[in-house]
């Protein structure tokens, strides 16, 4: 890990690994030697997703941790724990479900991969279910979904925007006697804007696995780690806990991943560029076992690097801005990480000149709904502004940072 980290961003990160052998414990009890800022740490640990990994990290040394920094993580992990077996028994519930109706769906991250890879599914923090089913089985499940009680949530969005910049639909249970879970069915990895990711290897390759007794169909382990890349592009590399969930899977499944299957798929489904900066920064931040090779080998042209690395790196990711514009931010660094950039340029005019509403809904800028021939030659030059906007906001803050 670089030494360029301040010591309670380090100890962050420590805590980001789940793997708890001789070096994460000497490493750990290193740093607690030093002043920490638990309050920044907690405060950063809860906004990434990682109080729970930090407490069970803290729990395995018993010592060196103040009483009431410990009691608070404590109550986050306790609270993780319940939440997670409610969204378990949910995921039960719909699988048997779906199996009844013969239909197959593949959990994606989350409470699975608590319970499947890191070993507790106390240990990751899980907001929601995600299921991933073939899209022409949606339908069918939607329906299945209607009978135990989920309601599609209302998408203001045109039906021509969800099909090719969306790829999930999202449920939820809203009688409050329901012990349910919001859920999101995916029916692909990427949305179609440039390019579809052909789903049919993953399907393809998926096995079935018993956890606690109940059969689950599961992603391979490259097709899982090709997965959890294109969610941290979605995410604008800006979650720690996803940066974990990468981690934990490479060093789980090191002697197994098959680099030349990896990157063949990317290259062909348009996510070389996504997958490079997700495994450099979880080699930078988490020292993650990447070969050399592959870096080097899907590593995007000089200009392409210094464009995207002019807004991300490891302090932005440590730090990201929590306010309106991380939407704007997400979606900047989806456009920069496409692989071709004339590909993003002509994805950015169609937006900006075509789906002025849903621009309008999504960055909370009623300007960019307004409708009139004048209005509709702006939007363009108004979308650009907010980015400017973001981007020089971003800037700002980190300079203060430091």
């Amino acid at each position: 890990m670089p030494f360029n980290y301040s010591l309670t961003e380090r100890l962050l990160l420590c805590c980001t690994r789940s793997r708890f052998d001789d070096e994460a414990r000497r490493q750990i009890l290193n740093l607690l030697k030093e002043k920490i800022d638990w309050e920044g740490f907690i405060t950063q640990a809860r906004h990434h997703g990682i109080a729970a990994s930090a407490y069970l990290h803290f729990k395995e040394l018993n010592k060196g941790i103040l009483e009431g920094v410990k009691n608070r993580l404590r109550k986050m992990y306790l609270w993780n724990v319940a939440h997670n077996l409610k969204l378990w028994s949910a995921l039960e519930e719909t699988l048997k479900t779906f199996n009844k109706a013969n239909i197959k769906a593949i959990p994606l991250k989350g409470i699975f991969l608590a319970e499947h890879l890191h070993g507790h599914i106390g240990s990751r923090s899980s907001s929601d279910l995600d299921l991933l089913v073939r899209r022409e089985d949606f339908p069918r499940a939607k329906k299945e979904l209607a009978r135990i009680g989920y309601v599609a949530t209302r998408r203001p969005y045109s039906k021509e925007f969800i099909g090719n910049f969306l790829r999930h639909q999202g449920f939820s249970k809203p009688h409050p006697s329901h012990n349910g879970a919001y859920l999101e069915i995916h029916w692909n990895f990427y949305v179609k804007r440039p390019k579809e990711f052909d789903m049919s290897p993953a399907w393809k390759n998926a096995t079935s696995i018993s956890i606690n007794g109940f059969r689950v169909l599961t992603l391979s382990p490259n097709d899982t780690l090709l997965h959890l890349a294109i969610n941290l592009r979605l995410h604008g590399y800006l979650s720690l806990r996803l940066f974990g969930d990468l981690y934990a899977l490479m060093a789980h499944y090191q002697e197994e991943i098959d680099w030349h299957y990896i990157i063949r798929q990317a290259e062909a489904n348009g996510q070389r560029v996504g997958l490079y900066y997700a495994l450099y920064f979880a080699k930078e931040l988490l020292d993650a076992e990447v070969p050399v090779g592959v870096l080097e080998q899907i590593k995007p042209w000089w200009f392409h690097n210094k464009l995207v690395c002019s807004l991300l790196n490891s302090k932005i990711i440590l730090h990201p801005v929590r306010d309106s514009s991380v939407m704007i931010y997400w979606d900047l660094i989806k456009l920069l990480t496409t692989d071709c950039l004339r590909d993003a340029i002509k994805i950015l005019v169609q937006i900006a000149s075509s789906y002025s509403g849903e621009l309008a809904i999504r960055y909370g800028s009623s300007s960019l709904a307004k409708s009139g021939y004048f209005d509709r030659f702006l939007r363009p030059f108004h979308l650009a502004w907010l980015v400017s906007r973001t981007v020089l906001g971003s800037k700002t803050y980190f300079t203060a940072l430091g």
